[in-house]
């Protein structure tokens, strides 16, 4: 079900901490600059302050994009990403080749990672 729409989020600014309970997550970004690319990064935890770690034993995490803000398309390169491969340094950020207005996170049976933590960074 997920938890709707996080927040807006500046360029290289974390989100809040949110529940990866399963569902779609939107991420509206502060257009602070015509950027071509955005980077996904991710950390899971086990607690709601994301003060420890999580080692997830299952589910993934899929990134993508909206150039405009409502229709969204999947990133060019990595956008599912296994949860086992986030905290031990395994994945490979997404990436998406063009402007981002709005991001998706899609979280799917993620299991001993009730929590995360994502960045959106847009570089050129």
């Amino acid at each position: 079900m997920g938890i709707g729409n996080i927040t807006t989020v500046r360029n290289g600014h974390h989100s809040p901490i949110i529940s990866t309970e399963d569902g779609e997550n939107t991420i509206d970004l502060f257009d602070d600059g015509d950027y071509p690319y955005m980077h996904c990064y991710i950390e899971l935890y086990q607690d709601a302050s994301g003060k420890v770690l999580a080692t997830p034993t299952a589910g993934t995490i899929e990134f993508q994009a909206s150039p405009i803000g409502n229709v969204f398309l999947p990133l060019e390169s990595g956008g599912t990403i296994n949860a086992t491969d986030v905290n031990n340094g395994q994945y490979v950020p997404p990436v998406f080749y063009g402007h981002v207005d709005t991001a998706k996170v899609i979280f799917n049976g993620l299991q001993n990672a009730p929590f995360a933590k994502i960045i959106l960074w847009r570089n050129d």
